[in-house]
């Protein structure tokens, strides 16, 4: 039960004191002396920081791993469906010699006969092995560096 949830008190419950006059004015400054002391001053650090813990602050913090979310975004940007054929298959090309099986991108034939939201699932299973591959990241910057020309756009 919390203590908003209880009956109201009554003023047999209440204990007031009143101060009058300095004696008042006295204890007020000691209460509000009181609250601003919660915390002590920040004190200087009893030695010199070393040279080379100021260049490490300077640095930028560390790249995060993608996700599969967010490389499914990038490569679904502006209508995206997939990468032409040439620039497919440059990317399957090399991630092919990595361990296990890779989906490989549509081009020929295939290209001509798939519709744009299959060659989009071909995508995406490539991205989700990568990311069980732990090639994700390379994967993401290899799709990231592309030119919008180069990608097969949704009604092309």
């Amino acid at each position: 039960m919390s203590p908003f949830d209880s009956e109201p008190l009554t003023a047999r419950q209440l204990e007031v004191t009143v101060l009058e006059g300095d004696l008042g004015w006295d204890r007020w400054n000691e209460l509000v002396a009181r609250q601003e002391k919660r915390f002590a001053p920040t004190m200087p650090a009893p030695i010199a920081l070393r040279a080379d813990v100021s260049a490490a602050v300077a640095t930028a913090p560390a790249d995060t791993a993608p996700t599969v979310d967010e490389v499914l975004l990038m490569t679904r940007r502006n209508g995206r469906v997939c990468p032409l054929p040439r620039e497919w298959r440059a990317i399957f090309e090399k991630l092919a010699d990595k361990p296990d099986r890779l989906a490989r991108p549509l081009v020929g034939k295939e290209w001509q006969l798939t519709s744009s939201l299959a060659k989009r699932l071909v995508l995406r299973d490539q991205i989700e092995w990568a990311a069980s591959a732990g090639l994700l990241g390379e994967l993401r910057d290899m799709l990231a560096q592309l030119p919008e020309e180069n990608w097969l756009h949704m009604g092309q």
